[in-house]
């Protein structure tokens, strides 16, 4: 599905996961960016996001705590670095169209298997383009295809259009998820870099496919404007 009317499903996946208003719990936590897992979990392309055009390259980020712990983020913005160094981030959610999606999103890609299975660089890319698709689109239709709403790929390459085909198949996958939540979504947030989502399986979920594809997140490294 190309373009999906973003108003009406978001509400109804919603309330199916009987989600409220957004509220951060203020949680501390300290972690610092690691860098790629592999070379084959990233892509590259172009954006493009209300005047500005963006070259990215978007694939899965590993992040470690001060506690030793590692996982794996999406960026959910679009134009900020990320830190090796360091730093304090505070566990929250988002707000309640945006969690809604984003779960129906990693709830759905969770039960991929076989070819669908998510394990390339491109859908690596493709997943971090539809969190962006899902946050920061401001037309009522939701599409990565060049030309549509305020964010789209803006690469014509053979790779480009297959890039954000993909991604406009995971976002039809969210936007028409009615099972079960299979995923935890919070918002790490942080006053001077990139704010992550942290993505984990619920525990009743542990048997679909979520960790064993290594999607507990991803997280885009470097943009830079043209």
């Amino acid at each position: 599905m190309a373009f999906i009317q973003r108003a009406a499903v978001a509400t109804a996946l919603g309330f199916g996961l009987g989600l409220g208003a957004a509220h951060a719990t203020g949680t501390p936590i300290t972690l610092k960016t690691d860098g790629y897992t592999s070379t084959s979990t990233h892509a590259a392309t172009s954006v493009k996001y209300g005047w500005d055009t963006v070259s990215v390259d978007a694939g899965s980020f590993q992040v470690t705590t001060s506690a030793g712990k590692s996982f794996l983020a999406f960026c959910a913005e679009i134009s900020q670095f990320t830190s090796s160094n360091w730093q304090t981030y505070y566990v929250g959610t988002f707000g309640s169209t945006d969690q809604a999606l984003l779960q129906g999103l990693f709830s759905s890609v969770a039960t991929f298997s076989g070819t669908a299975k998510v394990d390339s660089g491109l859908e690596y890319a493709a997943l971090q383009l539809a969190v962006w698709e899902i946050m920061h689109e401001t037309a009522s239709t939701a599409s990565l295809t060049k030309g549509s709403g305020t964010l789209y790929v803006n690469d014509t390459s053979t790779s480009g259009l297959s890039l954000a085909s993909l991604a406009n198949s995971y976002l039809s996958a969210a936007y028409n998820w009615e099972g079960p939540s299979l995923v935890k979504v919070e918002k790490l947030s942080n006053g001077s870099y990139q704010d992550l989502v942290r993505v984990t399986p619920v525990p009743e979920a542990g048997t679909f496919g979520l960790m064993a594809l290594g999607l507990a997140g991803l997280a885009l490294v470097r943009r830079r404007a043209a």
